[in-house]
């Protein structure tokens, strides 16, 4: 049964983690995270393009 995908949704979340219970986990240490918008923006860009490319793959096939 051949199934077509019209739509993709994302969703990323980029913070700091909740453990299970509610409790934030320990932050990591300076500059191993905090990425600046400009930042956020290049990675869900490039996650974007990747996903795009590799439904036009199948799409091809």
């Amino acid at each position: 049964m051949a199934m077509e995908i019209r739509e993709v949704a994302i969703h990323l979340a980029i913070g700091p983690s909740v453990a299970p219970g509610g409790a934030p986990t320990p932050e990591p240490a300076a500059g191993a995270g905090g990425l600046t918008p400009a930042q956020h923006e290049a990675i869900v860009s490039a996650c974007v393009a990747q996903v795009l490319q590799h439904l036009r793959q199948i799409e091809a096939r």
